[in-house]
């Protein structure tokens, strides 16, 4: 949906994100999200997901004009739980990673799906992968970035009862035609945050796994293995006891 020569903002008008910046949203809607990102082979734009109060999720991609804005490309889902933003492809763009509740095109049921879409400031959203799922059950992605490139990492779960007590990080590569899975490990008890970031050291996941005698604070870096396989080693930056009085311990090498 393109608006040619009209006021986005004389349309819904304008509110202001979590970043300070004033993003447009139709009346009736209310605001979820916004991210900067180079979806097109030039300038920056901006995505926006918004939310009906029928609950509908809204996702558009916008093009800042002076004094206005112009829409790029408008899509509507069922239900939208995440959104993130990365040069997934790695093509030198960025590409915009939906996490979605809904039936997939092989799967009747609903659940937690991962669509990646690009811009196209003709044809609008242009889906580039919509599994059905990944390896197993998710419940949480996040994108790692590294230089022109970004790797998804999933919070997943087995189905299998022997498993019950672990939750999976995997981490997944675009490979042309979708995302294959370049790493993954078992994770002992339940992780309750998952993020990634970058630093003078590289690219790395931290999250927090929680057991029965307590937590701990890890710190996941890629490394490239002696054959040339990415591997991930892990270093233990904090660990809490659930027994009162004991005091953390802090960075050790796992």
């Amino acid at each position: 949906m393109i608006f040619v020569g009209l006021s986005w903002l004389a349309i819904c008008g304008a509110v202001r994100s979590s970043a300070g910046a004033s993003v447009p949203v139709p009346a009736g809607e209310s605001l979820v999200q916004s991210e900067v990102g180079h979806f097109l082979s030039a300038g920056v734009q901006t995505v926006v997901w918004s939310r009906e109060r029928s609950g509908v999720g809204v996702v558009r991609v916008f093009e800042r004009r002076p004094k206005t804005w112009r829409c790029l490309a408008e899509a509507h889902f069922p239900v939208v739980w995440d959104m993130q933003v990365g040069p997934v492809l790695g093509d030198g763009r960025d590409q915009i990673v939906l996490g979605l509740y809904q039936r997939a095109k092989l799967d009747v049921r609903n659940g937690n799906r991962l669509y990646v879409y690009s811009v196209d400031e003709t044809n609008g959203l242009i889906p580039q992968w919509r599994g059905s799922g990944l390896s197993r059950p998710f419940s949480r992605y996040c994108l790692l970035r590294d230089g022109d490139h970004a790797d998804i990492v999933a919070l997943e779960k087995d189905r299998l009862p022997e498993d019950a007590a672990f939750e999976w990080i995997s981490v997944y590569r675009w490979d042309g035609f979708g995302v294959r899975r370049l790493w993954d490990t078992p994770v002992r008890g339940r992780i309750r945050f998952l993020e990634t970031g970058l630093d003078s050291g590289g690219p790395f996941i931290t999250f927090v796994q929680t057991v029965s005698g307590g937590s701990r604070s890890l710190i996941l870096r890629p490394v490239k293995s002696a054959g040339g396989d990415i591997e991930f080693k892990a270093r233990v930056v904090r660990t809490k006891s659930s027994t009162p009085g004991e005091k953390a311990k802090s960075s050790h090498e796992q």
